[in-house]
């Protein structure tokens, strides 16, 4: 006998898969679950590797162990400008800032906490053109990009502390046919694609600060676009609200349909992992495509009674966020598991385990269990347990004395005869 665990690994290769995709949901506790109100918007992570979620509650730093929330505060006008946030961005060098609806603008200090607002103010043209922050992208310098839902495009010039609305003529919605900007990513050098609610997809010229529109004349001329991501060199691919997810190939000027309207019509939001993998929720459920052209794999939260899911970030930890409608958070670890259980229906699964001894010849595998000792054969799926008569004596260790006693080491120590049975 050798007190080897791993030799079962060589024993029964088909009954237990050593390393496995793991597309399983933990969910994260926050607040101890006091705090879930509202839909889970946006997902970020910073550059000290902190997670920061936004919902219809306030703003919560998650560490990894700790929960903090950031929450709106009447009489504090250095506290969050309101509770429900939208999205969360980190500029060139390292500042927060936090969109929110009916909040406008937020700065997060770090070192002080405190949170600087920037709202639309009618008498002032420099300020923010609408309170309601849906997407927000720094470039190199610092500056901002921001996404309003109802006051177009805007640009934030971080050195003069002045907002300026994108307008033709002082017409926001002439530019992108919308005012509702939605998802803003970098195209080429001194571009950005700009996804809008029933404006479809333009491509927008920071010099010039004018759009050329993507798509007239095809089903996705004006439709709603909740996100775009850059899949590849070539390739966007655009969640809709209502037209299923579709692929745009910039080089060709060609949609196709990844998801149709009958698989899942409603795309929230659009995550690209490390190694190319995509991510998009829908109120379907999750959608997984381990490669553009690879098939997907559809996610559901089976145990939740919020399905939904709103948003999803992945990370290059290989952790996938994902957000739910209720505002609930969850996270998928792509790291393959090097050790996976597919013996869930034996009984000795849900007990401690003391000590593991096997015998190579006859392929059986002796367990130290609270009840006594317990013989598995793992590849003929065979299982007895021999209780000690003196049961309330917990077994701590087994070792071998010969080839059919083993001794037991308890308070007391005894042996047990592997042909009869007994101790």
């Amino acid at each position: 006998m050798k007190k080897n665990i791993y030799i079962l690994l060589l024993w029964c290769l088909p009954l237990i898969n050593t390393w496995t995709q793991n597309l399983d949901i933990t969910p994260i506790q926050l607040s101890n679950g006091k705090d879930f109100r509202g839909r889970t918007n946006c997902i970020f992570q910073d550059k000290f590797g902190l997670i920061w979620v936004g919902n219809g509650s306030g703003l919560y730093r998650y560490d990894g162990k700790d929960i903090k929330l950031y929450q709106n505060n009447p009489s504090n006008s250095n506290s969050l400008s309101s509770n429900i946030v939208l999205c969360i961005q980190e500029d060139s060098v390292g500042n927060l800032w936090i969109g929110t609806r009916g909040g406008g603008l937020n700065y997060f200090n770090r070192a002080t906490g405190k949170f600087k607002r920037y709202l639309h103010d009618e008498e002032n043209p420099a300020s923010i053109s609408f309170n309601e922050v849906y997407c927000l992208k720094p470039d190199e310098k610092g500056n901002l990009w921001i996404g309003t839902d109802g006051g177009g495009l805007n640009y934030f010039n971080i050195r003069t502390q002045k907002f300026e609305p994108i307008s033709n003529g002082g017409d926001t919605h002439a530019v992108f046919g919308s005012t509702k900007i939605l998802s803003i990513i970098p195209a080429s050098k001194g571009k950005l694609w700009i996804g809008a609610f029933a404006g479809g997809i333009s491509l927008f010229d920071i010099a010039t600060r004018t759009a050329k529109h993507i798509g007239a004349n095809t089903p996705y001329n004006k439709c709603d676009v909740f996100s775009v991501r850059k899949i590849d060199h070539n390739t966007l691919w655009i969640g809709t609200w209502g037209q299923g997810l579709i692929a745009y190939n910039i080089k060709t000027n060609v949609f196709k349909i990844i998801l149709d309207q009958n698989t899942s019509s409603r795309i929230r939001n659009i995550s690209l992992g490390k190694k190319g993998e995509i991510w998009a929720t829908t109120i379907d459920g999750l959608f997984y495509f381990p490669t553009a052209n690879a098939s997907y794999t559809l996610i559901k939260n089976e145990n939740s009674n919020f399905p939904q899911f709103s948003t999803v970030l992945s990370t290059d930890a290989q952790t996938v966020w994902v957000g739910y409608e209720n505002g609930s958070l969850g996270k998928i670890n792509l790291i393959p598991k090097k050790f996976h259980s597919s013996l869930k229906e034996y009984p000795f699964t849900t007990s401690s385990i003391n000590a593991v001894l096997t015998n190579e010849n006859k392929q059986t595998i002796y367990l130290a269990v609270p009840q006594g000792l317990t013989q598995f054969q793992p590849c003929a799926h065979k299982i007895r347990t021999y209780p000690f008569a003196w049961g309330y004596h917990t077994p701590l260790a087994y070792f071998p004395a010969t080839n059919s006693i083993i001794c037991a080491s308890t308070y007391e120590l005894y042996e047990f005869h592997t042909q009869t049975g007994m101790f």
